[in-house]
């Protein structure tokens, strides 16, 4: 589906980038999920540092992430990575490309293997135009630290293929003081600041927020801006919070999007 421009007496196809934009709804679709996901943990983890009015504190179940809150990231990354996908074919093809199966989105290692790479597939008659290319290497720039930071798209896409996305809790910026309870559900005096990472759930479980002591505790300060969600050890983006980081990624793709079209008309 291409729109037709006039251009100098001469009818020009626009690329139209459906399949694209598909997608990437798509992601907003499950990005908005997660997001209401965690919103939910975080108030519950949040009330659960709280004693009641009677000043009794009852043991309560673990508030953990939903069952399928790794599959709506995978499912957020994925749409936003094969939205690439789609839109380099479209390209490809008004340079006058045939269909390949295998052709995809180019990433590399650093610009200069990546364009030694984009330069072998020209000769094989697989790629976009020059002007598309340039677009591609010098402002979409999909390669570690590049521009948009879509390589770390990239690589979230290539974990969560083979391994499960498990986010993990952790604080960021200052402290958060927790004071223990005693038996009574009285503060005890004794005080807990808690600042920085505070590990990995298990695997299909979620995560548990912190429980200190058999009694309680209260939390001094604000647990809903203080506990933020976060790619755990080890995956790419790594301790960067989930959801502000996808929705960067979302913004990323969108504009790769336009820089590809305006490229390519």
């Amino acid at each position: 589906m291409n729109d037709i421009t006039l251009f100098f007496g001469a009818l020009v196809a626009n690329v139209d980038f459906y399949g694209p934009q598909l997608k990437v709804e798509r992601a907003e679709h499950h990005i908005h999920a997660l997001e209401a996901i965690a919103r939910d943990y975080l108030r519950r983890n949040a009330q659960r540092m709280r004693p009641k009015r009677n000043r009794l504190v009852s043991r309560k179940e673990p508030a953990t992430f939903p069952r399928h809150t790794s599959t709506t990231l995978g499912d957020a990354i994925h749409n936003l990575r094969v939205a690439l996908d789609h839109a380099y074919h479209i390209v490809a093809e008004k340079n006058g490309a045939t269909f390949n199966p295998y052709r995809r989105f180019p990433f590399g290692g650093d610009k200069e293997s990546l364009k030694g790479s984009l330069n072998g597939y020209q000769k094989q008659g697989t790629t976009p135009s020059n002007k598309v290319i340039r677009a591609i290497l010098d402002e979409i720039q999909p390669y570690p630290s590049g521009a948009l930071n879509l390589y770390g798209l990239h690589q979230l896409d290539i974990t969560d293929k083979h391994l499960v996305l498990i986010p993990t809790s952790a604080f960021l910026g200052g402290g958060i003081t927790i004071e223990l309870l005693d038996a009574s559900g009285l503060p005890s005096g004794r005080k807990v600041t808690i600042d920085g990472h505070l590990g990995m759930p298990e695997p299909g479980k979620g995560q548990e927020f912190f429980n200190f002591g058999p009694h309680g505790a209260v939390c001094r300060g604000d647990l809903r801006e203080a506990l933020k969600i976060c790619f755990g050890d080890g995956q790419p983006f790594e301790g960067k919070e989930v959801v502000s980081t996808v929705r960067k990624l979302h913004a990323s793709v969108l504009r790769a999007l336009s820089i590809l079209q305006d490229a390519a008309n």
